[in-house]
């Protein structure tokens, strides 16, 4: 390869490297000494039946499919991620002419927060993490229930999302 050939890819890879790109891929915690994380079941402190469990594997499933930490039990674990459903509530937003609702925004609220199981030290937290989502209503009670539910399952997958990229960048 002539110099003058050179120049020019050798210009382009200094300014991918100078300019903040990185390669992607498993990501590790920012500036904790961790390499392993458990997460019990939530704490359900609402009256929405088997909505611990929603949120609990839904959180499990995004440090699966992220990657960076092992999932396992609590004795094993450097960190421990403790979560409690705190609030939920639905709103109307949407009615007919009948004045009938036909549209609802549900919204949950976790205190999550990740202990250092070696120390007690708490990492990270978070103690009103809130999201909603709006959902319409069915024709028929069994279509209100899945439309909910599908909502609470939408809420906890970016519940989940949200703690693992603030906790492994380490915004609060």
């Amino acid at each position: 390869m002539r110099p003058r050939e050179f120049f020019p890819i050798l210009l382009i890879s200094m300014f991918f490297t100078g300019c903040g790109y990185q390669v992607v891929g498993i990501e590790k915690p920012a500036s904790y000494n961790i390499s392993s994380v458990a997460i019990p079941i939530f704490d359900n402190r609402t009256t929405e039946p088997q909505i611990e469990f929603i949120f609990t594997e839904a959180l499990r499933r995004e440090f699966l499919k992220r990657g960076g930490l092992k999932l396992t039990s609590i004795q094993e674990a450097d960190v421990v991620f403790r979560g409690k459903i705190i609030r939920i509530f639905a709103t109307d937003v949407a009615h007919n002419r009948f004045n009938q609702t036909v549209e609802s925004r549900f919204f949950v609220t976790v205190d999550i927060r990740c202990e250092d199981r070696r120390t007690g030290t708490i990492l990270w937290q978070d103690n009103q993490l809130t999201f909603s989502r709006s959902y319409p209503y069915g024709k028929t009670t069994f279509d209100d229930y899945q439309a909910r539910r599908t909502t609470i399952e939408y809420i906890a997958k970016r519940v989940a999302e949200r703690v693992y990229d603030r906790f492994m960048t380490k915004r609060r």
